[in-house]
């Protein structure tokens, strides 16, 4: 069977970042990806053989096991500064980013579109100045 690859489809550049407080901030083409103006919610997982890599479910029910999708202003958010520190991401001190694909054929095992987070790093925050 022959399968179209769209342009469309894999033109989007999706991508989240941590910030400084620990919130996970979603891009504008990535809330439109993933219709963050509907009630959201978002469970994360871990990949014991890819160390550098995360898997985010988009679900549209609540879900204790899942972190509720936060707004302020026109940026959507996560409050995931606990689950970061457990996992002893140092993004305070790194700019941690990752670029997010779709991943359609997990879908199924998850209960909802399952994407991959890959995870990379920025240019170093900013220090703070002791004037």
């Amino acid at each position: 069977m022959i399968k179209l690859l769209s342009a469309k489809q894999y033109g989007k550049t999706l991508k989240a970042t941590i910030q400084s407080s620990g919130r996970l901030g979603f891009t504008d083409n990535s809330a439109k990806e993933f219709e963050l103006d509907q009630p959201t919610w978002i469970k994360l997982a871990e990949d014991d053989e890819a160390p550098d890599t995360l898997y985010m479910v988009v679900l549209r029910q609540a879900d204790e096991d899942a972190f509720q999708v936060c707004k302020a202003g026109n940026y959507y958010y996560l409050p995931t500064r606990y689950l970061f520190d457990a996992l002893d991401y140092d993004y305070v001190g790194k700019k941690i980013m990752f670029d997010i694909v779709r991943m359609k054929d997990m879908d199924h095992d998850f209960g909802g579109p399952v994407y991959r987070m890959k995870r990379r790093f920025g240019k170093a925050q900013k220090e703070e100045s002791d004037d």
